[in-house]
């Protein structure tokens, strides 16, 4: 459910990149269209950010309800959780990510994310195999392999979020411009 979530934003975002694009070929002046693009992708990729963040609250305030109905044996519940709470830390940039990939995809672009993507899983499986020793407890593997994952879900964020900035996809200022306008309008 979390990561359809996720992928939920990617499509809104792909399809606002996309008309917008499509209306600029229309226009002598892309200078509107540019604009409404970097106002989407940056307001869509900050409201994944909070919707992963709401999401990853939600998942821990009903862990245990969600344990019992997917019957999750006790032994393996307390290892689960530990692994929750580290994927749900990279919850909030896994959905800005996608958010981000969404602009990538909507501007007509599948390598930009793609290879992100593809560099994402490679630290990803690099950090397992250096961090997952085979004389680790349990409780260690399973930390290491959440923290590898983790750290793969920040860098594809940051990698998007650079490439994005570069090309007037994302600015962090629209953001804040945006939150005050809604301080100045309460």
């Amino acid at each position: 459910l979390v990561e359809e979530v996720c992928f939920g934003f990617r499509v809104v975002v792909k399809k606002a990149v996309s008309r917008a694009y499509g209306e600029m070929e229309d226009e002598e002046d892309n200078s509107k269209a540019r604009a409404h693009i970097e106002e989407v992708v940056s307001t869509s990729a900050f409201a994944s950010f909070l919707s992963g963040i709401v999401l990853a609250v939600v998942l821990q305030l009903f862990y245990g309800p969600i344990c019992r109905v997917m019957v999750v044996p006790q032994e393996v519940e307390a290892l689960l959780r530990m692994y929750t709470i580290l994927r749900c830390i990279g919850l909030p940039v896994f959905g800005a990510a996608n958010a981000l990939e969404g602009a990538f995809l909507g501007n007509k672009d599948a390598w930009t994310p793609m290879i992100g993507w593809l560099l994402s899983g490679i630290i990803t499986a690099a950090l397992q195999l250096i961090f997952i020793q085979p004389v680790m407890t349990a409780h260690n593997a399973v930390l290491s392999a959440g923290l590898a994952l983790t750290i793969g879900q920040v860098f594809i964020f940051g990698y998007l979020w650079n490439i994005a900035a570069k090309s007037k996809f994302f600015s962090i200022g629209i953001i804040f411009r945006g939150a005050q306008g809604v301080v100045s309008a309460l």
